[in-house]
């Protein structure tokens, strides 16, 4: 049995992000989700003016010639966060971005064909990666795009699952729902 302090702080969640979000209560797992997936790129678009302002400011004092190594640690950070801030927002499952279209597809279409979708856009990635794997002779691209091919190949095998899982408990309920008796017929 949950402690009372648990069901406080349930209830408290609940309604706080139930309501946030304008969503039931009963989508309140999938809002968390989606927030704790979009917390890598957001905490880059939070650094990003903190960055850029910190790189400018170098550059108009004039840093490169009197700090040299303050210098290039800052516009490395500045280039570091900007590319994991680009990365983070690719809209290719696995990756951050991708969780993110397929938590927000989840709303409009449910939970397996968004998972579909998204395995498809990871698919579709994956070949992206490989081409420029190929062109630019990067063996560190074509292991990302293998990574990506196989969870989008993993996702859309998950989805398969829960299409047949759903499927078969719709059968097993429509087999244990007791024929109509002739007062319930129309």
């Amino acid at each position: 049995m949950p402690s009372p302090v648990a069901k406080l702080a349930a209830r408290l969640t609940r309604s706080c992000f139930g309501r946030l979000a304008g969503l039931p209560s009963s989508n309140l797992r999938l809002v968390l989700a989606l927030w704790s997936i979009a917390a890598g790129p957001l905490v880059n678009v939070m650094l990003f003016p903190i960055f850029t302002f910190f790189a400018f400011t170098i550059v108009g004092l004039h840093w490169k010639t009197v700090h040299p190594d303050f210098y290039k640690f800052v516009v490395t950070v500045f280039f570091m966060n900007g590319f994991l801030l680009f990365f983070n927002l690719i809209p290719i499952y696995p990756l951050d971005g991708g969780q993110i279209v397929r938590g927000l597809l989840w709303f409009k279409v449910g939970p397996i064909r968004s998972l579909k979708a998204a395995s498809i856009i990871g698919f579709a990635g994956a070949i992206l990666f490989a081409l420029w794997a190929i062109a630019s002779r990067s063996i560190w691209l074509g292991i990302l795009a293998f990574f990506i091919f196989a969870q989008a190949q993993v996702g859309w095998r998950a989805a398969q699952n829960l299409a047949l899982e759903s499927e078969e408990a719709v059968r097993r309920d429509a087999a244990l729902s007791p024929l109509p008796t002739p007062q319930q017929q129309p």
